[in-house]
């Protein structure tokens, strides 16, 4: 073992947060279907009365779920990002050339480039964003690695390596249990950390998946210098072996980088919006109960067939077929192959079958659940079709509500927003261009349409105008609820409707806007009974 070795015990400790169980089945109860089918066993537990394996073995094969952790998470993910988001530098930079304008509205350059292939992989930014959003809102916390290309020769000047793109960084999403151990300063930044990564390759199509690779990256930071640094150690086993805490691990490559931090983002919730935390256990709870109930009411639809054998004397005489010694073995044998329940004249077998009064209970409990799951997440709107009270809540109860998940997705957008920045920063930082001021454009202004308060507002608005005989107010309460039921609207959509609506009421004159309903009411029906009654000269003229 050489000095910069390591055993393998030693790199692959656990943080205490780390918790392998729990993470995967966070992202099994999201992401369902038959991944969470081939893991049922951590969900399913076995029964006391279950000695026999079969039984249990059956009811892992038969998992029943309704996936409620995925509609819910992606609503609240998608209405976050609902609307366009970027990063652009700041117009009062210390650095005079900033734009202070949209990237996108820029030159050619890593920027604009960066802004919409994040990844190399096709991903705008706001793509990779809102994934890690998502994930964070399954299992907390999701990490995002940034890198630059590695080149086999060194560029010389910065005018090479713009042209070679070795400044062209990318993001790249690292998975939540491959970060296995950390340590943070008190201003949140890591001083080091452990990426562990087990692959097990294939070279070609000839070859052998036989070997086992596992890598661990330790980046770290050097408290007295700040310079940013990674070791990179391997192990080799055999593909069905178990590393062993004496295995060496041998140092493969080490470098410093030109990051003023280590590239490792951390996109973490807060415990009170964790939606995953929140409903997975009732999530849990509503898969096993449903899982059990539906399982139970199958086997209670098949009838079991018993065959009862005559006696053997019938009048004290032998029947030919009752002469045969092996009849009863051979014919037992067989039904019981069958499936039959084999019993003699005198004995006596009864099935019981469920009266079914704990199926209603069970039914009603999963009912339950996902209302409490759809409560839990402030989520009123959804739970209110589970049930018939619901449709009769006051419009300040919806409002309420409505206000509560607005709070909600301003946080959501203001955390994700806070993770563009670290990362824009990073990178900037790491190209040289460090008096960049980035400022996010998007993620905020949430706003829930309810469309009968909508409509009572626009109802409502139609009758003030007789009250308020202003231009102007007519002008600014058109435009903000023109905006509020439509609030997907781009910018640039947005604008065009109020520089329409600016036009409208420039362009009209106050009789036309404060005339009195019914005067043109009656206006109207007197010009309809003018066209209906009066002959038309020129028609007649014609006509003659």
């Amino acid at each position: 073992m050489n000095n910069d070795d390591m055993y393998f015990a030693d790199l692959d400790q656990k943080n205490p947060e780390y918790n392998e169980i729990r993470t995967k089945k966070l992202e099994l109860l999201y992401e369902g279907g038959e991944e969470l089918k081939r893991n049922a066993s951590l969900f399913i537990k076995r029964e006391i009365m279950e000695a026999n394996d079969t039984s249990y073995q059956a009811r892992l094969q038969n998992v029943y779920y309704q996936n409620y952790v995925a509609k819910i998470i992606n609503s609240y993910n998608s209405d976050t990002f609902s609307k366009p988001f970027n990063v652009t530098p700041a117009a009062d930079a210390t650095d005079i050339t900033t734009p202070g304008m949209d990237i996108e509205k820029t030159e050619e350059g890593f920027w604009k480039d960066f802004a919409e292939n994040a990844d190399l992989q096709g991903h705008s930014f706001e793509q990779v964003l809102s994934c890690l959003n998502k994930s964070s809102l399954i299992t907390k916390r999701a990490y995002i690695g940034i890198d630059f290309p590695k080149l086999d020769t060194q560029p010389d000047t910065l005018l090479e390596e713009e042209i070679l793109g070795a400044n062209r960084a990318y993001i790249f999403d690292i998975p939540i249990l491959s970060i296995t151990d950390w340590n943070i300063d008190d201003y949140g930044n890591y001083r080091w950390i452990i990426i562990k990564d087990v692959q097990i390759p294939r070279k070609d199509w000839k070859s052998r998946r036989d070997k086992k690779i596992i890598t661990f990256k330790v980046w770290q930071r050097d408290d007295e210098t700040g310079l940013i640094s990674y070791k990179t150690y391997q192990l080799i086993k055999k593909a069905t072996a178990t590393p062993n805490a004496k295995d060496i691990c041998s140092l493969i490559e080490e470098d410093d980088v030109s990051f003023n931090q280590i590239p490792v983002i951390c996109h973490c919730q807060p415990t009170e919006l964790w939606l995953g935390g929140l409903i997975a256990g009732l999530a849990e709870e509503h898969l096993t109960r449903r899982s059990a109930l539906i399982y139970s009411m199958n086997k209670s639809l098949f009838a079991i067939p018993i065959y009862t054998q005559g006696p053997e004397f019938v009048r004290n005489e032998l029947s030919a077929i009752k002469e045969n010694e092996y009849r009863g073995l051979d014919t037992v044998s067989q039904m019981k192959g069958k499936g039959a329940a084999v019993i003699a004249g005198g004995d006596k077998l009864e099935y019981l079958e469920p009266k079914g009064a704990c199926y209603t209970i069970v039914d009603e409990q999963l009912k339950g659940l996902v209302k409490s799951m759809h409560d839990v997440c402030n989520q009123m709107n959804l739970a209110g079709s589970l049930n018939k009270t619901a449709v009769d809540r006051s419009g300040l109860s919806k409002m309420m509500d409505n206000i509560s998940k607005e709070i909600v997705l301003s946080t959501y957008g203001r955390n994700a927003a806070r993770t563009a920045i670290k990362i824009y920063n990073l990178i900037a930082a790491a190209r040289g261009e460090k008096n960049i001021i980035w400022t996010p454009k998007g993620l905020s202004d949430y706003k829930i349409v309810d469309v009968d308060q909508s409509l009572d507002q626009i109802n409502t608005f139609q009758t003030l105008k007789q009250v308020v005989p202003s231009k102007t107010f007519l002008k600014a309460t058109s435009k903000r609820l023109a905006i509020e039921i439509s609030p997907n609207l781009s910018p640039t959509e947005a604008q065009s409707i109020e520089n329409e609506i600016n036009e409208f009421y420039d362009a009209s004159s106050e009789d036309e806007l404060f005339a009195d309903p019914q005067d043109k009411q009656q206006d109207n029906m007197r010009l309809s009974a003018d066209l209906t009654t009066k002959p038309n000269k020129k028609l007649q003229s014609k006509d003659k």
